[in-house]
């Protein structure tokens, strides 16, 4: 387990948002991409807009991460920016199997002291190893349901034949009227298989469906998916369009 945190007197009055990327473990994915691509997303935020500033917190995730102690240490970070800013961040959610998992959990913790999180983004999350997505179209089983505590979901996942692991389906007790259904309970609205569902990001960062590309520029599996460039651009841009432009 390995997850950074930054240190309390890095943060100052002008920090509005806390991003959070967590990979899962290196026996089953990468560990640096959704790291990275939150660093990414953060650091030229800050540069461009010193007085809305976004925290970092990340690493990766094993199935031994302590998903109390995690919802703990973001408690504790997001008290840190109320202390020096007077207003607590937005939250933002960014995982990647066991990551996405673990985070997951956190959401539901946080859910149960009312606590929101602005937005949850999971890429391919995945608790173990199994074809999640699958299961759930087979049996209407293997779902991973978000509270209405999460304001903005969306869950990217691949079907490619062959893996060992995709994503499981989220379910959300928060979200809108579902336009584009999928299997039994599915939205596609916010469920995204990144090889198949052609999209585009609205201004607002909204998903349409009326794109010419997937969201994935190769056919990726489980293991590459969070270092496709084209997912990691429409991550950054669903980051800033719909929490970071509206600090």
């Amino acid at each position: 387990m390995r997850i950074e945190f930054p240190e309390k007197s890095s943060l100052t009055a002008h920090h509005r948002a806390l991003i959070v990327g967590l990979g899962g473990s290196s026996a089953s994915s990468s560990t640096d991409d959704i790291a990275t691509i939150a660093r990414a997303m953060a650091v030229p935020w800050n540069a461009a807009h010193p007085n809305k500033r976004a925290a970092c917190v990340t690493g990766s995730a094993t199935p031994f991460t302590p998903s109390r102690w995690l919802a703990e240490r973001l408690l504790e970070v997001r008290r840190w920016i109320r202390t020096k800013s007077g207003a607590f961040p937005a939250l933002v959610l960014v995982g990647k199997s066991m990551g996405g998992c673990k985070l997951h959990k956190v959401a539901e913790r946080f859910a149960e002291d009312e606590i929101e999180v602005a937005l949850f983004v999971g890429v391919d999350v995945s608790c173990h190893i199994a074809r999640h997505y699958d299961r759930y179209a087979s049996t209407g089983r293997d779902a991973k349901t978000y509270p209405a505590t999460v304001r903005s979901l969306v869950s990217f996942y691949q079907t490619k034949a062959g893996e060992a692991q995709c994503g499981h389906v989220a379910l959300w007790d928060g979200a809108p009227a579902c336009a584009l259904h999928g299997p039994r309970r599915m939205c596609r609205d916010y469920n995204i298989d990144v090889n198949e569902d052609p999209i585009a990001i609205a201004a607002n960062g909204a998903i349409l469906h009326t794109g010419s590309q997937t969201a994935a520029q190769g056919n990726v599996g489980h293991m590459a998916i969070d270092s496709d460039p084209r997912l990691v651009k429409i991550i950054r841009k669903i980051v800033e369009r719909r929490v970071l432009a509206r600090l």
